[in-house]
């Protein structure tokens, strides 16, 4: 991330993708339990599992992450840019790929944006 907002801050790029994992993601995120939730399997089984055993799981995942997209914007927050500094004059999207894992739905997707794309979001 912070060499993503390095190649921002030198103008070698004006557009990036930042993609933490896949929709299958194979990956176990055992530094994301709780004492009641631990992360045994792998992010998208719990993503496979409901409600009844793996929400607990599930919302520890989802925090992991959802800390991780505001280190990011923490980063272009502490660039100086003009009157502002770099998340003033950024539009950035965080966003899935479906919004329910169970069924692969695609409806009422959620998605967060951030900054103020140099005044066009205020």
């Amino acid at each position: 991330m912070r060499l993503l907002v390095q190649a921002l801050a030198c103008d070698l790029t004006r557009v990036a993708t930042l993609q933490w994992s896949t929709g299958g993601s194979p990956t176990v995120h055992t530094w994301a339990f709780t004492s009641a939730a631990p992360i045994t399997q792998t992010h998208h089984s719990y993503s496979h599992i409901g409600a009844s055993s793996g929400h607990a799981q599930m919302i520890s995942i989802g925090r992991w992450y959802a800390g991780q997209f505001a280190n990011f914007l923490d980063y272009l927050k502490a660039v100086p840019e003009g009157a502002g500094t770099m998340l003033d004059n950024s539009i950035v999207l965080w966003c899935t790929e479906v919004s329910d894992g169970d069924t692969h739905s695609r409806s009422n997707m959620p998605l967060v944006l951030a900054g103020r794309g140099g005044g066009t979001l205020s």
